[in-house]
């Protein structure tokens, strides 16, 4: 662990201020990354899903017809109405898990 060697308030100042910036830098990067996934994770999934189903593989013809533009749509289509199911089913879980207290 880092030590820091802190011997006034003016320094204890500024090692808050370094922290605090440090700290919305990560917020950013973080908010940035959470925009990412959400415009990104139909696209996210079929690239796992890809890259581990050996019948997706190149030079298959189940891989030849997604590669078409209208069918890449609907299967994104299909996998954003599935996504939001599986959260819809996540966050009702939660709920119900961990009850609001009023």
């Amino acid at each position: 662990m880092k030590k820091n060697n802190i011997t006034s308030l003016d320094t204890l100042n500024e090692k808050i201020d370094a922290l605090h910036a440090r700290k919305e830098e990560l917020e950013d990067k973080l908010e940035n990354n959470w925009e990412f996934l959400q415009d990104n994770y139909s696209l996210l999934i079929r690239n796992s899903i890809f890259k581990r189903a050996v019948f997706l593989r190149k030079n298959t013809i189940l891989n030849t017809v997604l590669s078409i533009p209208k069918v890449q749509d609907a299967v994104s289509t299909i996998l954003d109405k599935v996504s939001s199911k599986i959260e819809e089913l996540i966050f009702n879980l939660l709920e119900k898990a961990f009850p609001k207290k009023d």
